[in-house]
C-alpha cells in the first residue's frame, strides 16, 4: 500500500478561494446605503478607506479573488435597477412560499422590509416596470464611479485586476424582484432587461474586472416569483433566463 500510495500523483496546487460578494458594512455606512441618512461631506473619502479595509481583510484571510464587499450598495439588485429607466411603477414584493407555509416563523419577521414579502403582517412594495427598460447615461456614470473606487482600492493594495471581481445581477434575478406591468410576456421583459444590462456587463469586463453575474433566480425563483406556477413552467423560465 505504501508503494502504491507513493506512486499516486500528488496535487500541488491548492483550491482557489473567493466569496459570494456581499460583506458586512461598517456601522456608520448602514443608514446611508439604506437611504435613512444623508452622506457626510467626506463620504467619498470614508467609503474609499472602508473599501481598502475590507479588501485587506480578504487578503489577510487568504482569499485569491476579492471585491469591495458591495459596501456602497443597499443590496445586490437595487443599484443596477436604479441605473435603468422604466421602473416608475410600484408593486407588491413577491412572497416566499416557504415563509407563507411556516407562519409561526414568518410572524417573527413582522416589520422587516426588503426585496421580498417575509410575512403577511408587513406589506412590502418594490419598484416595478411600467415603461421601456433602458440603461441610462446617468446610470453608466454611476457605474463608473463605483468601478473607479474599487479599482483605486485594488491599486493602493497592489492587487492585480485579475484577482478582483465585480458582481452584477442577471436579467432573470432583476425580473424576480421587480414586477412587470409593461411587457406582454415574461420573456419580453427578461429580454429587455438583458439588452439593457449588457451595457453594464460589457463595461465591467472592459474595466478589467472579473464579471460575476449573480443568478439566485435559478433556484429561489421557484418559491418566490414562480411559487404559483408549475414546476415545468418554472424550469422553462429558468432555461430562458440562462439562454438570454
Amino acid at each position: 500500500m505504501a508503494g502504491a500510495k507513493a506512486s499516486l500523483p500528488q496535487a500541488r496546487k491548492r483550491v482557489q478561494t473567493t466569496h459570494v460578494g456581499s460583506l458586512p458594512r461598517p456601522d456608520w455606512l448602514v443608514p446611508i446605503v439604506r437611504g435613512e441618512q444623508a452622506p457626510p461631506p467626506d463620504y467619498a473619502k470614508r467609503l474609499h478607506e472602508a473599501t481598502v479595509e475590507v479588501m485587506q481583510k480578504q487578503l489577510d484571510a487568504g482569499l485569491d479573488e476579492i471585491n469591495d464587499g458591495e459596501l456602497g450598495r443597499r443590496d445586490y439588485v437595487t443599484a443596477a435597477r436604479q441605473r435603468m429607466s422604466g421602473f416608475g411603477g410600484k408593486g407588491q414584493a413577491a412572497a416566499a412560499a416557504d415563509l407563507v407555509e411556516m407562519k409561526d416563523f414568518s410572524e417573527k419577521l413582522e416589520g422587516r422590509k426588503g426585496l421580498l414579502t417575509l410575512t403577511e403582517k408587513t406589506e412590502v412594495t418594490t419598484a416595478s416596470c411600467n415603461s421601456p427598460v433602458a440603461y441610462t447615461p446617468e446610470g453608466f456614470d454611476d457605474l463608473h464611479v463605483e468601478m473607479n473606487r474599487v479599482k483605486a482600492a485594488a491599486q493602493e493594495l497592489g492587487v492585480p485586476m485579475s484577482r478582483v471581481f465585480f458582481s452584477s445581477p442577471s436579467p432573470g434575478t432583476l425580473a424576480n424582484f421587480f414586477g412587470n406591468e409593461f411587457y406582454e410576456t415574461h420573456e419580453e421583459y427578461v429580454g429587455a432587461l438583458a439588452a439593457a444590462m449588457a451595457t453594464e456587463y460589457k463595461a465591467i469586463h472592459e474595466a478589467g474586472f472579473k464579471l460575476q453575474v449573480d443568478c439566485p433566480d435559478l433556484a429561489m425563483g421557484r418559491h418566490t416569483r414562480f411559487a404559483k406556477k408549475s414546476l415545468a413552467e418554472f424550469q422553462k423560465a429558468a432555461r430562458f433566463h440562462v439562454e438570454v
